[in-house]
């Protein structure tokens, strides 16, 4: 009988916002975010990832979300994270 069949992966992100599970990188992309649709907080600001199977708890280097990119648009500016969501960036910050 295999006995990591149940062992909880040991997830890291580190300061440039690249995942890596068991010290591989998480090069999938898809893979890559669902895991960031999945990463939570919880109560004492620890962040996770919950599949339906038990939170597995995420080590962090520093943040999980990064700055990969800044587009100039007729909008404003826009910042591109490491999710690929972007965020507006707001004149009053």
């Amino acid at each position: 009988m295999n006995k990591n069949i149940n062992k909880k992966p040991r997830i890291f992100i580190d300061k440039d916002g690249n995942w890596f599970q068991d010290g591989i990188p998480i090069a999938h992309r898809w893979t890559y975010l669902y895991n960031n649709t999945l990463l939570d907080r919880d109560d004492e600001g620890r962040y996770f990832i919950d599949e339906g199977r038990g939170k597995v708890y995420i080590e962090l280097e520093d943040t999980p979300f990064v700055i990969k990119n800044i587009e100039l648009r007729k909008d404003g500016l826009f910042l591109i994270l490491n999710d690929e969501t972007e965020e507006k960036l707001l004149s009053d910050t």
